[in-house]
């Protein structure tokens, strides 16, 4: 096992650099000789932990819950325990939602460190190998946060240079889409250059070079899609997963379960995984570092020695249907066949199975609390969250070459069969009739399997909204799940997430905090 360094480090080191808070873009460090903090290789590995935890961090509304459940709605689960409201997760919000703001606020939090570390080490730090590895890192994370911005709210505000003063945000207009693109790619290229190979590394929580090819694949498949169409990507897509593929740094992890399995446990597995957002702690020692992997989105129990989750994510029918059956050994970990069922009158449980008409009553079980070590606490845990995994690269450049060549070819084949043979508990490389797809499909046919492929592969992992919106199918899919809980729910209020949704709904609105100050910023269409 390879132990987890970045939060830990950074916890109380982080006291003595940037804290970086604010509710819009003023987001200034709490020192004022910002030059005087980034002198040394330590000093510069310390603010970059403090740029990486931003991404977890418990009030920002990123990778501790919200970015991968309430903010990622699609048509792979729905919220059962919400009844009429204006609430985010049926889709009935407008620009004054806080659950917005907040995600808005953390990734120019995440930005707003990275600024000044690129800035500030790059005239103060010493010129190593090590410091233009982690400038690089940092490079990274500020593109990553704009790519998350552009994906979720089109034009944005893009500085790129620490924040000088506290009236510098009132004058930022919106960057255009294709522009916010152009500085991801700079940033992420850049990184590319410097950053450690994940051998090297040694962990996962930290980027590589892989790590990076691989995002970058991600940012061009979305640039190939809704809303620029620049169809040419997809060349630049298939060739940055080709880089991952080639390097013979990664593989498929041959027992699906066991990725999630190590995630929990805290095993870190850099073949499978190139990239794992980082959680520390259950918050039980006042941290706020800790995730919700398994809580927010986890089968419904009410005993925390088990491990607690409300289960108020459900699975769609959709999702269901996306697996290649009963031989399919993906389905029955990622939609968890049971429940925790009350004794009444107590706090215990007993493990109940759902009836196989009950399909869509189900949960999220792709990380079961049940597996966590140690003392358990009710809301956090420390699961990190896989940003990136290799099936992912797989996928994408069988999407990208049938994209390219207008039908896929045989590699394009061999690389969607290779997840589907693994998901079956087959060797990768062997092939199966049974399994495999079948090599006669043209373009249509192969994208709509590559679609379902990455729902049942990929799911409750935060890709199904961006994967939908590049597709331009988000809202008929999520109103087609809405009709479909209307029709098995006839007397309940689930069947909202679909009937609310709009075509404005494929981005968030600008923050009612941020455009109310910023005079320069436009609302997006809808809102």
């Amino acid at each position: 096992m390879i132990m987890r360094k970045i939060v830990r480090m950074s916890i109380a080191a982080l006291l003595g650099i940037a804290c970086l808070g604010s509710c819009s873009l003023d987001l200034k460090p709490d020192f004022t000789t910002p030059e005087y903090s980034y002198k040394t290789e330590e000093d510069v590995e310390t603010a970059l932990y403090g740029t990486y935890n931003a991404l977890m961090g418990r009030y920002n509304r990123l990778y501790n819950g919200p970015i991968y459940t309430y903010l990622s709605i699609s048509d792979e689960f729905y919220y059962r325990s919400y009844q009429p409201a204006q609430d985010v997760r049926i889709y009935s919000f407008d620009s004054s939602e806080i659950e917005i703001q907040k995600m808005w606020v953390g990734l120019y939090q995440c930005i707003s460190r990275a600024n000044y570390l690129i800035h500030y080490a790059g005239q103060s730090a010493p010129d190593t190998d090590e410091v233009r590895a982690m400038l690089g890192e940092a490079k990274f994370l500020r593109g990553y946060c704009y790519f998350l911005l552009v994906t979720n709210f089109g034009s944005v505000p893009m500085p790129l240079e620490p924040t000088m003063s506290p009236d510098s945000r009132y004058f930022l207009p919106q960057t255009p889409v294709e522009d916010v693109y152009a500085q991801i790619i700079t940033d992420m290229k850049e990184a590319e250059e410097t950053v450690h190979e994940i051998d090297e590394l040694q962990t996962n929580e930290r980027i590589s070079k892989t790590g990076v090819q691989a995002m970058l694949a991600r940012v061009y498949m979305s640039m190939a899609g809704e809303p620029l169409k620049n169809t040419e990507r997809y060349a630049d897509a298939a060739s940055y997963c080709e880089k991952v593929i080639k390097s013979g740094k990664h593989e498929l992890n041959p027992d699906y379960r066991q990725v999630f399995i190590n995630h929990i446990t805290g095993v870190s597995e850099p073949k499978e995984c190139l990239w794992e957002i980082a959680a520390f702690g259950n918050n039980l020692d006042g941290t706020t570092q800790a995730g919700m992997l398994g809580i927010e989105n986890g089968i419904s129990c009410i005993n925390e020695t088990v491990g607690y989750s409300g289960g108020a994510i459900r699975i769609s029918k959709k999702l269901w249907d996306s697996f290649m059956g009963d031989n399919d050994l993906r389905r029955d970990w990622c939609v968890a066949s049971y429940y925790y069922k009350t004794i009444p009158n107590t706090l215990n449980v007993e493990k109940t199975e759902w009836g196989a008409d009950k399909i869509r009553e189900r949960n999220c079980g792709k990380w079961r609390r049940e597996y966590e070590t140690g003392t358990k606490a009710k809301s956090f845990n420390a699961t990190n969250f896989p940003a990136l995994r290799y099936s992912d690269v797989l996928l994408m450049r069988a999407e990208a070459l049938n994209a390219q060549r207008k039908g896929p070819n045989y590699e394009a084949y061999q690389l969607v069969d290779q997840v589907r043979r693994r998901a079956a508990g087959l060797p990768v490389e062997t092939p199966d009739a049974g399994v495999d797809l079948p090599e006669t499909m043209d373009e249509a046919a192969f994208l709509a399997a590559i679609k379902t492929e990455r729902m049942a592969e990929l799911c409750f992992e935060g890709v199904r909204k961006t994967d939908l919106v590049r597709w331009g199918e988000l809202v008929e899919n999520v109103k087609a799940m809405g009709k479909d809980l209307g029709t098995y729910f006839p007397n309940n209020s689930y069947k909202l997430v679909g009937e609310n949704i709009s075509d404005r709904n494929v981005l968030f609105p600008i923050p009612v905090s941020e455009y109310s100050m910023n005079k320069n910023i436009v609302q997006n269409e809808g809102w």
